[in-house]
């Protein structure tokens, strides 16, 4: 390996270790109570949500039981797992690309593997974006972005990127891998899974070789995916697809989600925002220099690049985009995150003098927003210098907390040990509140999540809830909040009932500065015939 780059894939690997230090590090603060309460809610029951198209929790599910709902665990255990996949692709693409830069004498298996696992673990830092400016715990995007990288790696190993070598992978080899993960991206989200598969279809049809095969080899891994899924949820295929259909149903009633194809706005101050420090997620576009790059190398080197590599690279750089797509937030700012795709088109769109100070520079970019981000929480104050750590969870999960929040969720979680809470179904019409069903222990109604101030708020939460018998609904512990901006205020309407049916338990503080008033049946709250009102329309409870 050449002096030059040897010292370029050092400073790489520095700054992938400071960035995954400080993420660590970072792990173990804040606890946001509506999206990270949904996906904890999900990892430790996954069968809890029968209207949803995230299947996720059921691959996480034997990692959250592994480490006993460690919170902040299960959140270095996502990181350690994007930084790796993200290694791993970077090292493939190197290593497939057959030790071009090399000399003769350094083109050796030997020292191209040396040579691609060193550039894998000077890049494997970019994995961390995915947490950053975000939720830290575990997710359908972390899943998502998991099935993405699989997935190209695939890729990768399936279409020849240079000189042939004894050691090669077959090519069905790689059309397995990309089945498998493209069948892991549907855990996440079936929306990135299906824009995977368009891309993986284009590299096909670009690529030589046995299609035919190539096909069935990716058909076998999907197969593989799905026979995974059904060995981890222990349930039929039949209720996993009524509880996708429900879901699907469930998000169109809600809204928010109508327009997938988007051209969502470029925010010419991202880069002034990470170089100042502003901890914005905006901050992540910046990253975009990297796709940039990469998009024009590959224009002003097709032809010596050949069509192989060329489709490969224009697949890595659309692949944040793939992976993204569905989602409700900005899409430039999503793609930024997954900058990790964009490091490995880097390797085949500059000449192969200049690869390792591509990674580098990337790596710059990588280090400036997450250095500059300060101790930014999603939807969680800003670690201060008073931080507590405490016990978050009925089950024993701790995470440093800001002084405030650590006292109330004490007296939450006391005031829920005296009521009996664990295990019992709970209502929240406060819209936001799935993290505290999550740490009383109780069991979410209708849906993990009933979120509110969405268009079709009201109609979603009445259609999840007809999906539930009448005994558990009446049997409900309800979070109540009338200063929530999220409430859904038509769920008493729907069940027939009011407030003033319930006895009050207790209350506590939402991290969010409202009053969440707990409340119990008093007597038989809700009648079999109030209960049939809580359908949606055209629905009937079962």
């Amino acid at each position: 390996m050449r002096r030059a780059q040897s010292w370029w894939i050092a400073l790489a690997g520095v700054l992938s270790t400071v960035v995954i230090a400080l993420t660590w590090q970072r792990a173990g603060y804040g606890l946001d109570r509506t999206d990270e309460g949904l996906y904890l809610l999900l990892m430790a029951d996954p069968s809890s949500d029968r209207a949803t198209t995230f299947l996720a929790g059921y691959l996480l599910h034997p990692a959250y039981l592994g480490l006993g709902g460690d919170i902040v665990a299960l959140r270095r255990l996502a990181m350690i797992l994007c930084c790796v996949l993200v290694a791993v692709l970077v090292a493939v693409v190197d290593w497939r690309l057959a030790g071009t830069g090399l000399s003769r004498q350094e083109a050796t298996r030997r020292s191209r593997l040396w040579h691609a696992a060193a550039m894998g673990v000077a890049a494997c830092g970019a994995g961390v974006l995915a947490l950053t400016l975000f939720p830290m715990t575990p997710s359908y995007n972390t899943v998502a972005f998991w099935g993405g990288l699989l997935t190209l790696t695939g890729l990768a190993l399936a279409v020849p990127l240079g000189a042939s070598a004894k050691g090669e992978p077959r090519q069905l080899d790689g059309w397995l891998l990309v089945g498998i993960g493209g069948g892991v991206a549907f855990l996440g989200k079936p929306t990135a899974a299906a824009a995977l598969a368009l891309l993986a279809g284009f590299a096909l049809l670009l690529s030589a070789g046995d299609r035919l095969r190539a096909l069935l080899a990716a058909g076998l891994g999907v197969a593989l995916s799905a026979a995974g899924l059904l060995a981890l949820s222990g349930v039929s295929p039949l209720l996993l697809a009524r509880t996708v259909g429900q879901g699907v149903r469930s998000a169109r009633l809600l809204g928010g989600h109508e327009h997938l194809l988007r051209l969502d706005p470029l925010m010419p101050n991202a880069a002034g925002q990470a170089v100042l420090g502003q901890a914005a997620p905006v901050a992540l576009q910046v990253c975009l220099l990297m796709a940039a790059t990469a998009l024009a190398g590959v224009a002003w080197r097709w032809k010596r690049m050949g069509r192989p590599r060329g489709v490969v690279a224009v697949c890595l750089i659309l692949a944040p985009a793939a992976v993204v797509f569905g989602t409700n937030v900005n899409y430039w700012t999503s793609m930024g995150r997954l900058s990790g795709f964009w490091i490995a088109a880097l390797l085949l769109a500059v000449p192969p003098p200049r690869r390792a100070a591509a990674v580098a520079a990337a790596m710059g970019v990588v280090a400036l927003i997450v250095l500059t981000s300060g101790e930014y929480s999603y939807r969680y104050p800003s670690r201060g210098t008073e931080a507590v750590l405490t016990t978050a969870t009925r089950g024993g999960a701790r995470v440093e907390l800001e002084p405030q929040d650590a006292a109330a969720t004490e007296a939450l979680l006391a005031a829920g040990a005296r009521h009996g809470l664990a295990g019992a179904p709970m209502l929240d019409t406060t819209g936001a509140s799935p993290g505290y069903i999550y740490a009383l222990g109780g069991k979410p109604l209708g849906s993990a999540w009933l979120i509110g101030g969405y268009p079709g708020s009201a109609e979603a939460a009445g259609y999840a809830l007809s999906l539930e018998s009448c005994q558990r609904l009446g049997q409900a512990r309800i979070l109540y909040a009338p200063d929530s901006p999220r409430r859904i205020a038509a769920i008493w309407d729907q069940l027939g009932v009011q407030p003033s049916d319930y006895r009050h338990l207790f209350s506590f503080r939402h991290v969010l500065g409202y009053q969440v008033q707990v409340l119990a049946p008093a007597g038989e709250a809700i009648s079999p015939r109030s209960c049939a009102r809580a359908s949606a329309p055209g629905a009937a409870p079962r």
